[in-house]
C-alpha cells in the first residue's frame, strides 16, 4: 500500500499552492484495485472469476465509503508535478508486473523525469537484493533529478 499512498499523496500535493513533494520512488505498487482484485482471485483459485472480485470490491468500497477509481495510481501519474521512479520485479506474484507496466504506460511526457525499471527474476520485495548495482544506480539517478532542478 505504501507505493500507492505515495503516488496519491503526491497527486494531492501537486494540486496545492505549497508543493513539498519533489520525487516519488514507487516500488511494486498496483495500478488499480480492479486489476489487483482480479489477480488476487486468480492467485487463490487458479481461475479468473470476475464477478467474485467485483462483488467483494464493490461491497468493501461501499462499507468504506470510497470509489475504487479514487485509489488507482494509473489514473493520476500523468498529472504528477514531481519526478517519478517506478520499480517492479518481473516475478512479483503479489502485484504482477502488468501493474507496473500499466503505471509506466500512463506516464505521459512531462517536465518532470519519469522512469520505469524492471528487475528480472525479482519478486514483490527484495528488488535491491536481486541486483544491488542496478537498484542503487536507479535510486541515485532519481535523487540526481531533484538536485538538478
Amino acid at each position: 500500500m505504501g507505493a500507492v499512498t505515495a503516488i496519491l499523496a503526491a497527486d494531492l500535493d501537486g494540486r496545492s499552492d505549497h508543493r513539498i513533494v519533489d520525487l516519488v520512488i514507487e516500488e511494486s505498487g498496483y495500478s488499480d484495485v480492479w486489476s489487483l482484485t482480479d489477480d488476487l482471485v486468480k492467485s487463490k483459485t487458479g481461475y479468473r472469476i470476475p464477478f467474485v472480485g467485483t462483488w467483494a470490491l464493490d461491497r468493501s468500497c461501499e462499507i468504506l465509503g470510497i470509489e475504487p477509481d479514487s485509489i488507482a495510481p494509473m489514473n493520476v501519474v500523468h498529472q504528477l508535478k514531481c519526478h517519478l521512479l517506478v520499480l517492479h520485479g518481473s516475478m512479483d506474484e503479489r502485484v504482477p508486473l502488468a501493474h507496473g507496466e500499466r503505471i509506466a504506460q500512463a506516464m505521459s511526457p512531462s517536465p518532470y523525469q519519469r522512469e520505469f525499471v524492471v528487475f528480472p527474476n525479482a519478486g514483490h520485495v527484495g528488488l535491491r537484493d536481486s541486483d544491488p548495482q542496478r537498484y542503487d544506480a536507479a535510486i541515485q539517478r532519481a535523487f540526481g533529478w531533484v538536485h538538478t532542478k
